[in-house]
């Protein structure tokens, strides 16, 4: 898969569970922003 493929797929998935009452935004920290702030690091 392409990168810009990868990157559409990516956001349409963190819009879609945001969009989750509540828990949609815990669920984006878990997820996304964990593994990219690790991969950043790396």
């Amino acid at each position: 898969m392409d990168n810009n493929k990868r990157e559409l797929l990516i956001g349409v998935l963190k819009s879609g569970i945001a969009a989750i009452p509540h828990v949609g935004e815990a669920l984006n920290e878990v997820l996304f922003e964990i593994r990219g702030r690790i991969a950043q690091k790396s």
